[in-house]
């Protein structure tokens, strides 16, 4: 009886938590109301994976006229062994891009720093400038001329990493900063 018990509640377990484990919730990259062209991934593994970037921002001018332009630095960390490519990158691959979200900005200037050349025999017959490690992308944001008080704007990173044989899905990451308009 003892048995017959622990397997009916081994049972029940398994009915609740399911036998695919947990899914990972992550945005679709194909709704961003971007101009960037939506290419399809190039050797996508099977299973989507926990793996990605880590996204933050970093204010450099705190406060500022409405109209007028202020600084930021998003920094985007790269695990080990994994890389994101640079805006240069064409065809199928999604470069790293930043896209304004929501907040009273008119315009939006990210410098994307220059990536490096590297071989993916895996993925290309040509080298492709990438990114590994830390990236710091100093972005410029033009205010809004009716910009007052405390402001609030999002910036979406999409990330896209691959190893040197596949690539996952992309990432959206929203990073929110706040700026005083005198």
């Amino acid at each position: 009886m003892k048995g017959i018990l622990c397997s009916i509640a081994a049972l029940s377990l398994l009915a609740l938590v399911g036998c695919g484990g947990a899914k990972e919730e992550t945005a679709d990259p194909s709704s961003s109301s971007s101009s960037y062209p939506q290419p399809e991934m190039p050797n996508q593994p099977d299973q989507p994976t926990a793996t990605d970037a880590k996204v933050t921002v970093e204010v450099l001018t705190p406060e500022v006229n409405a109209g007028e332009k202020a600084k930021v630095v998003v920094r985007v960390e790269v695990p080990e062994g994994l890389h994101a490519y640079t805006p240069e990158v064409g065809g199928s691959y999604r470069p790293l891009r930043i896209d304004l979200k929501d907040g009273p900005v008119d315009m939006l200037t990210p410098e994307f720093p220059k990536g490096e050349m590297k071989e993916f025999p895996g993925l290309s017959s040509e080298p492709l400038s990438v990114y590994e490690g830390r990236v710091d992308v100093p972005v410029e944001v033009t205010l809004s001329k009716d910009a007052k008080g405390e402001v609030t704007a999002t910036l979406t990173v999409e990330t896209q990493l691959c190893t040197d044989e596949v690539c996952y899905p992309p990432n959206l990451h929203d990073v929110t900063f706040t700026l005083k308009v005198n």
